[in-house]
């Protein structure tokens, strides 16, 4: 319980400093640093840290960026016994690109090879049988890429050793990218897909702005306030404002003719 709270309050910790420090929305996505007490800091073997008191650190020498390498983000993630890269990989599509990947056809059966505690190449080859099924690689072939290139994590978010990380292979991306770590998947990330970052976060801050869905009809719109942010850093105050300014607008001046009318 103590760790599972410490990843909690890390994940909090490193939201409120970007929100009060208007800090780049690229941070979710690339930031070299983290926030962790002791008990925390052992988990992901950070030197140099003692004490419940939680404190900024870097994370520059470790494979660790951003949001999504975060232990709660990698717990929550995984199954019980083992690590789910079809999970991560969906997650990244959805919460850091804004895809979604198509809907799994009828009578798909279950993932082959990985009862008890599979290893990282149980599971990769698992998935690979599973997409030599044409219904399954629609599906598997966009998100397994992104959830294997995780696999440097075990199920509770920690390195895995030095030999275990060795066997680890190259992905191909669904748009050729190759990544061969998690450093590669934040350059990538920060390189390729940082517009569609934005956009995402536009879009779930609008939603909940708005207090309804969105359809075709708001895309222009959301695409308005990416720019907004970009032309600002993407400073997190600038989508803010960019929300702001879509749909609660400053009202206009009365005219004169409606100001003597009253």
């Amino acid at each position: 319980k103590p760790l599972l709270a410490a990843m909690r309050e890390e994940t909090r910790r490193f939201f409120i400093h970007v929100l009060e420090n208007n800090r780049p929305l690229l941070d979710f996505l690339n930031a070299d640093y983290t926030f962790v007490n002791e008990r925390l800091a052992k988990h992901y073997g950070l030197p140099d840290v003692e004490g419940e008191a939680f404190r900024k650190v870097s994370l520059s020498d470790t494979p660790r960026r951003g949001v999504w390498t975060q232990g709660g983000i990698l717990t929550v993630t995984s199954y019980p016994n083992h690590t789910s890269p079809v999970i991560r990989g969906q997650w990244i599509l959805e919460n850091l690109i804004g895809l979604a990947a198509p809907p799994p056809p009828d009578n798909i059966p279950s993932l082959p090879g990985t009862d008890g505690r599979p290893d990282s190449a149980d599971l990769r080859s698992s998935l690979a049988r599973h997409r030599e099924n044409p219904d399954c690689a629609s599906c598997h072939d966009i998100m397994d890429p992104f959830g294997l290139a995780l696999e440097h994590f075990d199920g509770v978010g920690a390195l895995r050793s030095i030999a275990e990380r060795k066997e680890l292979s190259e992905e191909t991306l669904f748009d050729g990218a190759v990544i061969r770590d998690p450093i590669d998947l934040a350059h990538y990330f920060a390189a390729q897909r940082s517009e569609d970052f934005v956009r995402n976060v536009a879009r779930k801050l609008t939603i909940y702005a708005s207090g309804r869905g969105l359809d075709w009809r708001d895309e222009a719109t959301l695409q308005r306030i990416a720019d907004f942010s970009r032309e600002r850093d993407y400073r997190f105050a600038s989508l803010v404002l960019g929300v702001v300014n879509e749909f609660a607008p400053v009202p206009k001046p009365a005219s004169i003719s409606s100001r003597r009318l009253n």
